[in-house]
């Protein structure tokens, strides 16, 4: 089932049902669960509580992390929620200093050099409990932007609608 999302208006996402995300940062170890509801999609009003755990952990900085993104995000864990109530999303990767982001393209040739995770507006992601298959069919039906699928994680953004690793 696609989920149609409307993009003028960044605050637009309204979930049909409550859920509870519980985000884990595999890099630091941090963890933040986040209630999304039918009535407060979280995305403004908790904003910042977002900003911080999506921080650059390395320089530990933060800036406002881009609402369509998060938007994208969200909608993904609720198509893929099923009945349960909550789901556990494994973060690799949210903002990034441009330091950081030189010092991982050194390392890494699948790592851009104006990455949108300098602006933040890019998440890398896992699901371990749910299949990779409905893993990507729900994000190739709901993602408005950037979709990339690597080995063990996914890729979003909020930049101009591209795809790869399909």
């Amino acid at each position: 089932m696609r989920r149609q999302i409307n993009l003028k208006n960044k605050f637009s996402y309204k979930p049909r049902k409550d859920f509870l995300i519980n985000l884990h940062n595999v890099n630091n170890n941090e963890k933040l669960s986040h209630m999304v509801t039918r009535f407060d999609s979280g995305i403004g009003y908790y904003n910042s509580r977002l900003d911080y755990f999506f921080r650059d952990w390395r320089e530990n900085k933060s800036i406002s992390m881009d609402s369509e993104v998060l938007k994208n995000l969200f909608s993904i864990c609720e198509q893929v929620l099923g009945q349960k109530g909550s789901i556990n999303v494994q973060i690799t990767s949210g903002y990034r200093t441009k330091k950081t982001n030189e010092k991982l393209r050194v390392r890494s040739k699948n790592v851009a050099k104006n990455s949108l995770h300098i602006e933040g507006k890019a998440i890398d992601f896992a699901i371990r409990e749910v299949s990779q298959k409905k893993l990507r069919s729900a994000a190739k039906d709901i993602c408005s932007g950037g979709l990339g699928f690597y080995p063990g994680f996914i890729h979003i953004d909020s930049g101009p609608v591209r795809r790869w690793g399909i």
